[in-house]
């Protein structure tokens, strides 16, 4: 192998040992507010992950139990605004 093949699989293997982790991550915290929520007797994050699923009436909403939850916050988290009030001292 050259280097640069020694490189470029290097690149690759690291890319998916993160992407890994930072999924793994984040379903680890899906378990965490979910087995909270059953702590607290509330039902915990079971919003985020619905399917549509034929029927004869119609589709019918399938629930997934808050399996894309993960995706979600990663959503709000890259489209939320930082707001600064208008006379504040940023170096504090």
């Amino acid at each position: 192998m050259t280097p640069g093949q020694i490189a470029i699989r290097a690149l690759i293997v690291g890319f998916i040992v993160t992407f890994a982790f930072i999924t793994g991550f984040a379903y680890t915290t899906l378990l965490e507010r979910k087995v909270l929520g059953r702590l607290q007797h509330r039902v915990g994050p079971n919003r985020a992950g619905y399917i549509p699923l034929p029927t004869r009436g119609g589709k019918e909403r399938k629930l997934l139990g808050g399996i894309l939850q993960p995706a979600a916050d990663a959503v709000k988290l890259f489209f939320k605004e930082d707001i600064t009030p208008g006379k504040v001292d940023l170096v504090i």
